[in-house]
């Protein structure tokens, strides 16, 4: 009997050992095929996005541009108002006032005040919140930020009494390009904007709202959502071929991917809009100067930073702020202290006339009254 118990147990302990090993060989078969599937998985995130955009990039060389070279603006502005398409009037606006063969700051304004108050004569209500929109935006970047917030909350309440969405979707928009300093804000308004974009069939605004709201995560350091945003844009812009979103995306990749950079740089620089657009051309400066700035190349630092700086001159004081720091960030880079500081002063003072904390104090007093305004509507709804 004993002997028994103990051949038992030894076939017990056999079959036992049997199974720990087999496990154990099952088990390192399937560490090593995770581990496997891991690596097959790296490698695919690491090259999928570079393909993927590649893709998108040929397809959008091949594509013809939707418009002539040059546009017959007081042509298009007789279409405007014999349309009675709210969509369509807004896209001849937009082609008046933001073609590629670019107007003076002073004529583009001309050209506002101008469509603004056909729109008001005429009656063409989602026209005019549109317009006010665009205004309420030029007038904040140019240093009267609160009477371009003024503009832009009227904007938005006329867009709602419309009920057009591509409307509130720009006044939602430009909204949310204003609040620099409160980024949650911002977040707020561009995915509200994205909502009413989509809605209103407005595939230019739904592209701009993806790449705002991809920056926003970006400096969050939300990779992953930052990088999804990006890349429906770029492939909404190809599809639609919306000519200024693709450069623009593609810059927006190249500060993203760091490894690609100069690569989506270079494939911004080749695309036509970016040819014929002096606006494209200095946004493809400005993530040159980034680029060269990060790899220490300062012959070329300087080289962009003078071009940016020729170009802003021209431009609205937004822009004129960028120049002066990239100016100050090369002179940095140097011995030349005199030089950094000067163009420091001269930023910061700027910066205040246009962000400052009285200027920003004003700006959050609005959007909380607006807030509140949506709150009584709700309430009135109910």
């Amino acid at each position: 009997m004993k002997s028994k118990s103990i051949n038992g147990s030894s076939v017990n302990e056999i079959k036992s050992a049997l199974l720990q090993s087999m496990n154990d060989v099952f088990m390192k078969q399937f560490l090593s095929a995770c581990f496997l599937l891991l690596s097959v998985a790296t490698s695919l995130a690491q090259t999928f996005p570079k393909n993927y955009v590649d893709s998108l990039t040929a397809v959008a060389l091949s594509k013809k541009s939707s418009h002539p070279l040059i546009l017959n603006r007081d042509s298009v502005l007789q279409l405007l108002w014999q349309s009675p398409s709210p969509a369509n009037q807004i896209a001849m606006f937009y082609d008046i006032v933001a073609y590629s063969d670019e107007l003076t700051p002073e004529k583009s304004l001309y050209y506002h005040q101008l469509i603004l108050a056909g729109a008001q004569k005429r009656g063409y209500k989602v026209l005019e919140a549109s317009v006010l929109a665009e205004l309420g935006f030029i007038i904040s970047r140019n240093g009267n930020t609160p009477e371009g917030l003024k503009m832009l909350y009227k904007s938005l309440e006329l867009a709602e009494a419309t009920e057009n969405a591509q409307a509130i979707g720009i006044a939602y928009n430009n909204l949310g390009n204003c609040y620099p300093n409160n980024k949650k804000l911002s977040v707020e308004y561009w995915t509200k904007a994205l909502e009413y974009s989509k809605k209103g069939n407005d595939f230019l605004f739904v592209c701009f709202d993806l790449n705002n709201l991809g920056n926003a995560f970006s400096k969050e350091q939300k990779r992953d959502s930052a990088l999804v945003y990006y890349l429906e844009a770029y492939r909404l812009s190809v599809e639609k071929n919306l000519e200024p979103i693709i450069p623009n995306s593609l810059l927006y990749l190249s500060r993203f991917d760091d490894s690609n950079s100069l690569h989506y740089l270079r494939q911004a620089e080749r695309m036509p809009y970016t040819i014929r657009n002096g606006d494209m051309k200095s946004r493809v400066i400005l993530r040159s100067f980034n680029y060269y700035m990060q790899s220490k190349r300062l012959d070329s630092v300087i080289h962009f930073a003078s071009q940016y700086y020729v170009f802003a001159s021209k431009a609205d004081l937004t822009k004129q702020l960028t120049a002066l720091d990239l100016m100050g960030r090369y002179y940095r880079a140097l011995p030349n202290t005199d030089s950094a500081l000067l163009y420091l002063e001269r930023f910061h003072h700027l910066k205040d006339s246009i962000y400052g904390d009285k200027v920003m104090e004003q700006a959050q007093g609005m959007a909380y009254n607006d807030m509140e305004r949506q709150k009584e509507i709700v309430a009135q709804k109910a």
